[in-house]
């Protein structure tokens, strides 16, 4: 089944320095635009969206994390690079576990 058939699960992770997000950068190729989102992933089957974050977090850029609080679901139905996307988020805030 290819992606565009599947609703795919992710959970970020919204981290706030001061009245700064930390977010990472993403481009269309076919839209020819900047995107911007906050990190985190996909959740495996039969992981926790708080685990799956937390996965994420050390995979991508190897940082531990703190004071994860679950914000809510959101959904967004779009186009990525020419094809419709579906994708439920499971938002968090949370903060580095190291903060330096």
């Amino acid at each position: 089944m290819s992606k565009k058939n599947k609703i795919r699960v992710l959970a970020l992770g919204l981290i706030r320095d001061g009245d700064r997000l930390f977010i990472s950068q993403g481009y269309d190729s076919i839209k020819q635009e900047t995107f911007y989102r906050v990190l985190g992933g996909g959740v495996n089957l039969g992981e926790y969206s708080r685990d799956a974050l937390q996965r994420e977090f050390k995979e991508e850029i190897e940082a531990e994390l703190t004071n994860i609080k679950y914000l809510g679901c959101m959904e967004n139905i779009f186009m990525f690079n020419g094809e419709e996307r579906h994708e439920l988020i499971q938002l968090y805030k949370c903060d580095f576990a190291d903060s330096k």
